[in-house]
């Protein structure tokens, strides 16, 4: 199950859940049902992708280790210079990739650069959040899959 709009006490982002059990009252005017989840996240796994061509709605990239930026980007920057160790991918068909960024998702659209700082096309506030961001601040890529065993 997803949760789309949880309390604003709750993080913003929507929350991805496995239902295992749930118990219900009903009585004439009101029906309530509670239930009992554990995260998703486990669950999410994906293939690793092929050098060119691949396409897979699941597909995994290997990420770098850090991510940083190499200058401030404001609120409406859709360029962003960044210093990535090992260099992000170039190849297009890694793309798009969403990325959290101190609480924003921004979704990288493309990358271009031999070497650090590389330059990211992005789209900003993919969950609703958009704000200023200070250089040498940190990202990570935003829900990141899991290789599953054969």
């Amino acid at each position: 199950m997803t949760a789309a709009n949880p309390p604003s006490q709750v993080a913003p982002d929507t929350i991805d859940a496995v239902v295992e059990g749930w118990t219900e009252q009903w009585d004439p005017f009101t029906w309530s049902a509670e239930l009992n989840t554990s995260p998703f996240s486990p669950y999410r796994t994906g293939v690793l992708a092929a050098d060119t061509g691949d396409t897979n709605e699941f597909l995994l990239i290997l990420t770098p280790d850090s991510l940083s930026l190499a200058a401030d980007v404001g609120t409406a920057d859709v360029t962003w210079l960044i210093n990535s160790s090992p260099l992000w991918t170039t190849n297009s068909e890694s793309f798009p990739r969403d990325i959290w960024w101190e609480g924003e998702v921004i979704q990288l659209t493309n990358c271009v650069g031999a070497s650090a700082p590389q330059t990211w096309t992005v789209v900003r506030s993919v969950n609703g959040v958009v704000k200023g961001h200070l250089a040498n601040s940190a990202g990570r890529v935003y829900r990141p899959g899991v290789l599953a065993l054969a």
